[in-house]
């Protein structure tokens, strides 16, 4: 049997299961978040979740199974309370929330959302959600993860693999101020503003949108839309959180529940970088697409 090495988080990987060269050992990041192991010496765990079938709340951290992945029964620890060993017993086959996604940079950015009401779905009916076959979070308006570390950074690289399915959104976007976002996706509105406000390169507010690992040049929301929507890898390349007073993935500022702009979809990894990656984008690519198959 080949030798197995402790990796944190609950994982105890075997050369086989090819936990090496990860995304990050190759392109260290500023902030990471991904339900899979994206840096081999990182020690913590995937997410914290909470039950929502009994009424009491109870949450825990989720470790990684031995391939780097999570899955049914990927061990629980650190409970408020409940049963079970594993995520899927911990969930009593029923729901489980997204309290928070673990940073796996080792910088210590941690995505959360401490309201009940806004917190993402990472399991239903004892199932887990996925998109392409594959485990993600998922996004019913008004759900939301603030990234609070991300705020007020003057160059923002970053990529999600997402899988929308909402008519209008946006992401990311400022906690407190209406004016500041990112990209807008908006079926059938010629508006402008396709590809963000105040969200750009150190005071020019210009930011490239890549899909799919080619770069896109949207005239209208109507075309971001369009490109967006669907299982897809994005890179917002040239954004910038300049002067934002907060950071955010999924609701737009802190407009009410009815608020269209809310993202609606599942997402499976947010990687962001404070410097130009220009130069490592077809590696960043290649990788994220390698595993997820997006095109």
């Amino acid at each position: 049997m080949a030798p197995r090495l402790g990796l944190g988080g609950g994982v105890t990987a075997d050369p086989s299961n090819n936990l090496f060269n990860l995304l990050l050992d190759n392109y260290p990041a500023k902030a990471a978040f991904a339900l899979r192991k994206l840096r081999r010496s990182y020690t913590g765990y995937a997410m914290k979740v909470r039950e929502g079938d009994t009424g009491t709340n109870y949450e825990a951290d989720v470790g990684f199974l031995p391939d780097g992945t999570i899955g049914d029964y990927s061990p629980i620890f650190n409970k408020t309370g409940g049963p079970g060993v594993n995520l899927v017993e911990f969930g009593n086959y029923g729901d489980l929330f997204l309290r928070t996604l673990y940073d796996q940079s080792g910088n210590g950015i941690d995505a959360s959302e401490t309201t009940i009401g806004y917190q993402c779905t990472v399991m239903s009916s004892g199932s887990l959600i996925t998109s392409g076959g594959l485990p993600a979070w998922e996004y019913d308006a008004p759900d939301n993860l603030d990234i609070d570390g991300l705020k007020d950074i003057e160059y923002l690289d970053s990529w999600y693999l997402a899988d929308a399915d909402d008519s209008t959104y946006l992401y990311p976007s400022d906690t407190g101020d209406i004016s500041n976002f990112g990209p807008v996706a908006q079926n059938n509105s010629g508006s402008g503003n396709q590809l963000g406000n105040n969200y750009g390169t150190s005071g020019t507010h210009a930011v490239t949108l890549y899909v799919n690992g080619a770069s896109t040049s949207p005239s209208n929301r109507d075309d971001t839309h369009d490109l967006l929507n669907g299982q897809k890898l994005i890179h917002h390349s040239g954004g910038s959180s300049d002067d934002w007073g907060g950071f955010q993935v999924g609701r737009y500022e802190d407009q009410p529940s009815h608020s269209v702009h809310h993202y609606g979809g599942k997402m499976q990894e947010m990687i962001f970088f404070d410097s130009t990656q220009s130069s490592n984008r077809a590696g960043i690519d290649a990788n994220l697409n390698d595993y997820y198959s997006i095109y």
